[in-house]
C-alpha cells in the first residue's frame, strides 16, 4: 500500500471546501508473475475501496489522508459512502424533476449533476507524493432550451421531455444509474520501471524532453477528450458533418440503469412555489422562453418537448441537429445526418447542435402545435403533474372535462452540500377542490372526472370541511388531516388501492342516491381503511371497509345508505338513521356496532364484540351469522333471520350472549336461529308493570338432537333465561330444547304448575317445593340449579330431572325419582335426608331428551336415606352416610330405576 498525499489538479466546476470526491479501484486485482503478486491492470465492472477526498480551496486541489494503493483509479463526485460496501460499480442518482434554470445554478448542483473522471493507471512507491492532473466530466449534457412559443402565451408551468434512442425506441432515463467501468477511457500513468507491477503496455506515453508532469497532463487531457468527445480533438464528433451511421462507433455509452430505476420522461418544473397553493409559472414575454436542463449524454433519434402553458399544452418533436434552420434553407442537413448527440460536460443549444453554443446562443425552436389533454395522455400515459401548484394550473388550463393525471412525486434531493432540489408532491386540498368547482361551475358535480392514475394521493382537509367532486383515485388516497366532504362522483377503483383516513381526520360521504349507483359518493370495487372518523350522510357502495376509528351512517335527522361487501370493524360503528347492507361482517372483540336504522347482513359474518340494536331498529340476517360476543336487541327492535326476496338463507348462531327486549324470529323458508350460548329474554317493567313485550322464537337451543346422543358430552345445550315464567318464547324443534331457565322468586316456597310456563329449568335462591311438577305435566322441570348463597334451601322433587346442580348446601327431598346428572360444587354438601330415596339413572323423554347417569362431586354427598344408581362404584368426591357402609346408604350397579 502507498500511503501518500495525492493531489488532484484539473477542471474547476465550482468546488467548495465541503465538497467530497470519491476514488475507487477498478482494476482486476492481483495476479501471479514469476512467484510475485502484481497488479492485474485489466479494467473490470466492479470496484473496491472508496477513498474520500476533500477540496482544498487554498491549494486548488483535492487531498486525502487515507491510504491509497497502486492500481487503476476512477474519481467521481458527489462522494457516496454506500460505495464502500456496494462493490458493483459506482452508482449515482438523477432527479426526474429539475427546477427552472436561467443559468448553471441547478444543473451544476451536486443534487442534480454527477461527474466522473477517466480511469487512471497509477504507480509509485511507499510515502511518495504524487500529482495527477485528474480531469472530471459530467455524465450529462447542459442543454439550453431556447423556445419561441405563440405570443399569446404568458406563462410556462413545466416542460415534459421524452426521447427516442438511435434505434427509435423510447428512452428510459436512469433515475439511479451505474458507471460502466469497462466503457471508460483510461489514462496510462505508469512510470516506475522498477516496480514489479510495471507493464510497458500501460506506460505513460511520451519521452524527453517533455517532463513527466507534462506527459501526465497530456495523457490526462487525451483521456478527458475521449470521455467528452471534445471539439477539435481526435475524438470529436462534428455534428455538422457526422453521418448517423457512424455515431455509435464514436460515442461510448458509459452509464446504465440500476434495476428498474428508470423514467420514461424528464420534467422541468417552471413554478417556483412549493407551498401547495395556486402559483404562477415562469413569465413569458412575446413567446420567448429559455432554461437550461441537464439531460443524460447520449445519441438520440429525437427529443420531444411537451410545454404546459397558461394557454394549453404545446408539443414539439426535435428530430434533427439543426432544428432552428428552416427546412428549405440550403445549409439544412440532409437525411442521414439527423441524429442528435448530446456530449458529456458540454453546453449546447438544442436548437442547433452543429456549432459551438456561443455561435448560436439566440437560435430558437419554434413550438406551435397544440395538444389536448387527451392527446398528451395518449402519448405519455397521462397529463403529467409534479406538485399541487402544477395540478391547480392543469385544472385551470384544462380543455377537457375528463383528464387522466400522471402524478410524479419526488422526495427532496439533498445528497450533498449544495442547495437541495425541493420535494415535489401533489396534495388534494381546498385550493385544488376550489379550482375544480370554479373551472367547471356548471358541470363539476355531474360531468367531470379527474383520474389520478399512478400514485396514491394525499388529501389534506380543513377545520371546516369542503367538497371534493369529480375525482377518481385509481391508486387510492389518504386523508392525512382535517375534514373533507367526499361529494359527487368520487371513486376508489381498485381493491388493492384503498382510501385511508388517518387518525384525527374526518371524511364525510355526503352525496349519492339510493336509486342510482352512478351518483353514489363511492362506487363499488373500492376499499376504505378508517383510523379516524367516517360519516356517511349520503349513499355509498364500498367493497371493503376496515374501521379502526369511528363510522356513522346517517344522523338523527337525516337517513343515509351504505352498502359494504366486506367489513372488519375494530372500533365503533353506528347506524343513526337509514340503511346498511353488508356482506361478510367481522366485528372484533373490542368493537361495537349500534343500530338505530336497518341492517341487512347478507354474507357469512361473525361478532366477537358488541352489537346494540336500538328501539325500533331492524337487523335482517340473510346468511350465516355467528355471535361469539354480545348482542342487545332493545324494546320494539327486531332481529330477523331471513328477508323477503333475499336469495340466501338466514342462519343466526349464538355462541355467547343475546339480550332480547324486542323480537327475534325467522321468516318462512329454511331460515334458522340456533343457540348454544345464552339468550336473555326480558320483558321490561317499571314499578312492577310490563312496559314492553319480548318475543324470542328460535329454531334450536342445543347443538344436536338431544334424544339421540350416546353420551352426555355429545351435546352442548344453549340456555334461554326468561324474565317471566310466561314470557313469549318458543324453541321450534322439540328435540333441541336445551335449557329454558327462570329464577324462582325467593319468597315462592312452592312452585305450582301453570300451563303458560315456558321454562324447563329453574334457579333457586331459597327453599322450594316442586311436588306439583310431575311426569303428567308436559312441560315439567328438567333442570334445577341451587344458586350459591341460597338461604337454607330445601328442594322437594316429584319428577325425574336431567340435572340437579348444588352450588350451595342443599337438602334434597325426593322419593324414588331419578336424576341423570348430579353436580355438587366444591365445598358444598348435598343432603338426602332420612326416609328419602334418590336415584342416579339415565333419564329419557322419548324424542325429546336423553341423559346418562353421572355424579360430578367436588364437594360432599351426605345420604341419610338411600341412593340407588346404575353407576358401577363410587365416583370421585366425598360420599358420606350414617355408617359409611355401602349396603346401608349407597347402592351401585343397580338395574335402571330400581330402588330396592
Amino acid at each position: 500500500m502507498l500511503k501518500r498525499a495525492l493531489f488532484l489538479l484539473g477542471l474547476n466546476l465550482g468546488y467548495e471546501n465541503s465538497d467530497g470526491l470519491g476514488a475507487v479501484l477498478v482494476d482486476k486485482g492481483v495476479k501471479d508473475k514469476d512467484g510475485t503478486n502484481v497488479v492485474d491492470w485489466d479494467i473490470v465492472a466492479s470496484h473496491v475501496g472508496n477513498n474520500k477526498w476533500t477540496w482544498n480551496e487554498s491549494k486548488f486541489t483535492f487531498t486525502t489522508n487515507g491510504t491509497t494503493s497502486i492500481g487503476a483509479w476512477m474519481f467521481y463526485s458527489r462522494y457516496n459512502s454506500d460505495m464502500t460496501t456496494n462493490r458493483n460499480g459506482v452508482e449515482y442518482t438523477f432527479p426526474q424533476i429539475q427546477e427552472y434554470a436561467q443559468d448553471f445554478e441547478w444543473i451544476a448542483n451536486n443534487n442534480v449533476n454527477f461527474v466522473v473522471s477517466p480511469i487512471y493507471r497509477v504507480d509509485g512507491f511507499e510515502g511518495e507524493n504524487v500529482e495527477i492532473p485528474v480531469k472530471q466530466a459530467s455524465i450529462n449534457s447542459y442543454v439550453k432550451l431556447n423556445l419561441q412559443l405563440p405570443t399569446t402565451v404568458s406563462q410556462v408551468q413545466k416542460i415534459v421531455l421524452t426521447a427516442k434512442d438511435a434505434g427509435g425506441s423510447d428512452v428510459k432515463f436512469p433515475t439511479k444509474g451505474r458507471i460502466d467501468n469497462t466503457k471508460m477511457p483510461v489514462a496510462n500513468m505508469l512510470t516506475d520501471t522498477e516496480n514489479p507491477s510495471y507493464d510497458v503496455n500501460y506506460a505513460l506515453p511520451g519521452s524527453l524532453p517533455s517532463t513527466v508532469a507534462e506527459r501526465k497532463e497530456k495523457e490526462s487531457a487525451r483521456a478527458y477528450a475521449q470521455l467528452v468527445n471534445q471539439r477539435g480533438s481526435d475524438y470529436d464528433i462534428d455534428l455538422a458533418e457526422a453521418e448517423d451511421a457512424g455515431l455509435a462507433s464514436s460515442f461510448s455509452v458509459i452509464t446504465k440503469a440500476v434495476g428498474d430505476n428508470t423514467a420514461g420522461f424528464l420534467v422541468l418544473d417552471c413554478v417556483s412555489d412549493h407551498t401547495n397553493q395556486k402559483a404562477n409559472g415562469v413569465t413569458v414575454t412575446d413567446g420567448k422562453f429559455m432554461s437550461y436542463m441537464a439531460i443524460p449524454a447520449g445519441i438520440y433519434k429525437s427529443i420531444t418537448l411537451y410545454v404546459y402553458t397558461d394557454k394549453g399544452i404545446y408539443k414539439k418533436e426535435i428530430a434533427e441537429r439543426d432544428a432552428a434552420i428552416d427546412g428549405s434553407a440550403p445549409d439544412k442537413l440532409p437525411a442521414g445526418k439527423k441524429s442528435i448527440v448530446l456530449k458529456r460536460q458540454t453546453r449546447v443549444n438544442l436548437a442547433n447542435l452543429t456549432k459551438r453554443v456561443s455561435e448560436v446562443e439566440d437560435a430558437v425552436i419554434k413550438v406551435e402545435e397544440t395538444k389536448t389533454a387527451a392527446e398528451v395522455a395518449a402519448d405519455l400515459g397521462g397529463v403529467v403533474i409534479t406538485k399541487t401548484a402544477d395540478l391547480i394550473a392543469a385544472i385551470e388550463g384544462a380543455t377537457d372535462k375528463s383528464i387522466n393525471f400522471l402524478v410524479v412525486n419526488q422526495p427532496i434531493q439533498n445528497l450533498g452540500t449544495d442547495t437541495p432540489v425541493p420535494a415535489h408532491e401533489s396534495i388534494i386540498n381546498k385550493a385544488v377542490a376550489g379550482a375544480v368547482l370554479t373551472k367547471w361551475a356548471a358541470d363539476a358535480r355531474t360531468n367531470v372526472t379527474l383520474n389520478f392514475l399512478n400514485q396514491r394521493m394525499i388529501i389534506e382537509g380543513e377545520e371546516e370541511p369542503f367538497d371534493l367532486v369529480g375525482m377518481k383515485f385509481t391508486k387510492g388516497a389518504t386523508l392525512i388531516s382535517g375534514k373533507v366532504n367526499l361529494a359527487e362522483r368520487i371513486s376508489f377503483e381498485n381493491n388493492d388501492d384503498k382510501f385511508i383516513v388517518n387518525s384525527g381526520a374526518t371524511a364525510n360521504f355526503t352525496k349519492g342516491t339510493n336509486a342510482s349507483a352512478q351518483s353514489f359518493a363511492v362506487t363499488s370495487n373500492s376499499e376504505i381503511e378508517n383510523n379516524g372518523i367516517v360519516n356517511f350522510v349520503g349513499y355509498a357502495d364500498i367493497t371493503t371497509l376496515t374501521n379502526n376509528g369511528t363510522v356513522t351512517v346517517g344522523t338523527s335527522e337525516v337517513a343515509a345508505g351504505l352498502k359494504t361487501t366486506t367489513i372488519t370493524n375494530n372500533s365503533t360503528f353506528t347506524v343513526n338513521k337509514g340503511e346498511w347492507e353488508t356482506g361478510a361482517l367481522t366485528n372484533a372483540t373490542s368493537a361495537s356496532i349500534s343500530n338505530s336504522g336497518s341492517v341487512d347482513v347478507t354474507g357469512a359474518s361473525t361478532n366477537s364484540g358488541s352489537i346494540n340494536n336500538d328501539t325500533d331498529a331492524v337487523i335482517n340476517v340473510v346468511n350465516t351469522f355467528t355471535n361469539s360476543g354480545t348482542i342487545t336487541n332493545d324494546v320494539k327492535a327486531k332481529i330477523i333471520s331471513g328477508k323477503a326476496g333475499a336469495g340466501t338463507t338466514g342462519n343466526l348462531i349464538n355462541n355467547k350472549t343475546v339480550t332480547n327486549y324486542g323480537e327475534m324470529y325467522c321468516l318462512n323458508g329454511n331460515h334458522t336461529i340456533k343457540n348454544v350460548g345464552t339468550i336473555k329474554a326480558i320483558d321490561k317493567e317499571e314499578n312492577g308493570t310490563k312496559i314492553s313485550i319480548s318475543r324470542t322464537y328460535i329454531t334450536e337451543n342445543s347443538s344436536v338432537d338431544e334424544s339421540s346422543v350416546a353420551a352426555n358430552g355429545d351435546v352442548t345445550r344453549g340456555e334461554i333465561k326468561i324474565s317471566h315464567r310466561d314470557i313469549d318464547m318458543t324453541v321450534a324443534k322439540k328435540a333441541f330444547q336445551g335449557r329454558i331457565s327462570w329464577l324462582v322468586p325467593s319468597n315462592m316456597s312452592a312452585l305450582t304448575h301453570n300451563s303458560e310456563d315456558k321454562f324447563n329449568m329453574i334457579y333457586l335462591d331459597a327453599s322450594c317445593d316442586l311436588s306439583d311438577y310431575t311426569n303428567a305435566n308436559v312441560n315439567h322441570i328438567k333442570y334445577v340449579t341451587v344458586n350459591e348463597n341460597a338461604t337454607l334451601p330445601k328442594v322437594t322433587l316429584t319428577s325425574p330431572l336431567i340435572e340437579f346442580v348444588a352450588n350451595e348446601d342443599v337438602t334434597l327431598r325426593v322419593d324414588k325419582k331419578a336424576i341423570a346428572i348430579l353436580n355438587i360444587a366444591e365445598g358444598k354438601t348435598l343432603t338426602v335426608p332420612t326416609n328419602n330415596i334418590v336415584g342416579v339413572y339415565d333419564v329419557e323423554e322419548t324424542d325429546v331428551v336423553k341423559a346418562f347417569a353421572d355424579i360430578v362431586n367436588k364437594g360432599t354427598m351426605l345420604v341419610g336415606g338411600k341412593c340407588f344408581s346404575s353407576i358401577t362404584g363410587y365416583p370421585s368426591g366425598v360420599f358420606a352416610s350414617g355408617s359409611g357402609n355401602v349396603d346401608e346408604a349407597y347402592f351401585w350397579s343397580q338395574t335402571a330405576n330400581t330402588y330396592n
